[in-house]
């Protein structure tokens, strides 16, 4: 995420943002939003996820390029700099660019995640979809979720248990 849209959807510390985004948060991610920046905030809102239930399971699952992921960063990005037109396609070059920031970044705070949080599982799986489907629209390793086993042969149906 970036600052620009945190900012905008949750408003300035004590805000609201649009659409009152901020009131329909628990207290503890309010407070998490109002004092973190976009770049550790998901990682901050699993630390405190995981430390309120510390006898939940909370878990994250994407893949390596999760393109939709950073086309999403990209809109993001061209809406704080006021470069986004929602009626024209972005330029690939602008979302491999947006792929290349994105990938590294997530996998960044997925291990954060799992180093500071017990109750934490991730899932990286190989490709460029955004979600595990039975029949997925984008390119995944397998076209199955039940059989998708690409990250060191765990398969996504058990890695929970991991």
């Amino acid at each position: 995420m970036t600052d620009g849209f945190v900012d905008r959807a949750f408003g300035p510390p004590g805000g609201e943002g649009v659409w009152g985004g901020k009131g329909n948060l628990d207290p503890l991610l309010q407070e998490i939003v109002d004092r973190e920046p976009a770049d550790s905030l998901w990682v901050e809102v699993f630390r405190a996820i995981g430390a309120a239930y510390p006898d939940t399971r909370i878990s994250q699952s994407t893949t390596a390029f999760d393109a939709i992921q950073a086309s999403v960063l990209l809109t993001m990005q061209q809406v704080d700099d006021e470069s986004y037109d929602p009626f024209m396609a972005p330029a690939e070059a602008d979302l491999l660019a947006a792929l290349l920031e994105w990938s590294p970044e997530a996998r960044e705070a997925m291990w954060q995640t799992s180093l500071s949080v017990g109750n934490y599982r991730r899932y990286l799986a190989a490709g460029l979809g955004h979600i595990h489907l039975l029949d997925p629209p984008a390119p995944f390793e397998t076209p199955n979720y039940f059989e998708e086993d690409s990250a060191r042969n765990v398969h996504t149906i058990g890695w929970t248990i991991c």
